[in-house]
């Protein structure tokens, strides 16, 4: 199968999506030919040589619309064969994608959440006109959790039954080798990013009631460099450390030493640090909310109502002051983890592209 993933590639992926597409093509290409429509414009990725996918060989720049130009040229030129499916990385196609799209490869999607749907956003980021266009051109879509799968299905009911679509969990990037290490510092992380709907402000305060009663206790905060709001709300914590768009190596490190994990936000469309954090034996504090419970099973601590910094604050000080139930929780967090496998996730998602093929070729 010929596979154009429509969108950057990148070798070390900060973001979420494109570690998403990092790892579904080194599983994909040991059997299939795997392109990405363009090369990702840092440096580093640039001098690199990427054994096993295709790409155009020169980076991506500015302004866009020429690049993206040259790089559908380049396919056109020097890409004789078509591809079997096309799966854009984001919420739109290139001239490179419509191109093979139009000459017969079907469309995937991978729907990740419906935050803009449910909570609202600016036009620039979210057209619901164009999005639904966008949806209905799709000839197989992916959900990463249930959860989204009901979600999507209350904005685009038409769009489920009709198109082919499977729910794909991601799979773990971080696993356990050796005997987990119990004893660990007395710290907390929050990671990822800190706006809106992922409730920094009430983890803030709730590690604030924390360290009223336990003085040595430390807030780890990894992510995109602080902003202002983030430093005001956080300024009440006298032991904080902020740990700046940290690599794999270093957030499995951080992950492997905490107790604990803040993952207070009001909506998720998967959680893939609560997941991490399991298989290093850090407990995951979260919302019983969306996508939470497919991820945590039995493992980790979900609370009822993220919103109460007294309850985020109980839940900590349990993992501090009470050994046996942290050790309770570490156990059931690896063993919930191993239900997390990338072989798995591209194992639906091959069956999902061949199942996009025969629905394009039939209708």
């Amino acid at each position: 199968m010929r596979i154009l993933y429509d969108g950057p590639y990148s070798q070390a992926p900060k973001a979420g999506v494109l570690r998403y597409f990092q790892k579904l093509s080194e599983q994909a290409m040991d059997l299939n030919e795997v392109y990405f429509s363009r090369k990702s414009v840092h440096p580093f990725h640039y001098r690199s040589k990427v054994l096993g996918l295709g790409m155009p060989p020169i980076p991506h720049f500015r302004p866009h619309r020429l690049s993206f130009l040259i790089e559908a040229e380049w396919y056109k030129r020097f890409q004789a064969s078509d591809f079997d499916v096309v799966h854009p990385i984001e919420y739109g196609l290139s001239p490179t994608g419509q191109h093979f799209i139009d000459r017969g490869a079907s469309l995937v999607i991978t729907v990740y959440d419906l935050i803009h749907e449910k909570f609202g956003a600016p036009g620039n980021l979210y057209d619901k006109q164009g999005r639904t266009s966008f949806y209905k051109k799709a000839n197989g879509l992916i959900f990463i959790s249930e959860s989204t799968r009901r979600d999507f299905n209350s904005f685009y009911p038409e769009l489920t039954e009709s198109i082919p679509n499977e729910v794909v969990y991601l799979g773990n990037n971080f696993v356990q080798s050796g005997e987990v290490v119990l004893q660990r510092k007395a710290q907390f992380l929050f990671v990822g990013s800190r706006s809106g709907y992922k409730n920094f402000e009430n983890a803030c305060k709730a590690f604030e009631l924390l360290s009223e009663k336990f003085k040595d206790v430390k807030f780890i905060v990894a992510g995109p460099p602080p902003s202002k709001i983030d430093r005001k709300v956080s300024s009440g914590i006298r032991k904080i450390e902020w740990v700046t768009k940290p690599s794999d190596m270093e957030l499995a490190r951080l992950f492997s030493s905490s107790l604990g994990l803040l993952y207070v936000s009001r909506y998720e469309g998967f959680g893939l640090p609560p997941l991490e954090a399991m298989s290093l034996g850090c407990v995951p504090i979260a919302g019983n909310h969306s996508s939470i419970p497919e991820v945590l099973g039995d493992a980790g601590i979900m609370l009822q109502d993220v919103s109460d910094p007294r309850l985020i604050c109980n839940s900590m000080e349990n993992l501090l002051a009470d050994e046996a139930f942290r050790k309770e929780r570490v156990v059931a967090g690896i063993e919930r983890s191993r239900h997390f496998d990338w072989k798995i996730a591209q194992n639906k998602t091959l069956s999902l592209y061949r199942k996009s093929i025969r629905f394009k070729r039939d209708t």
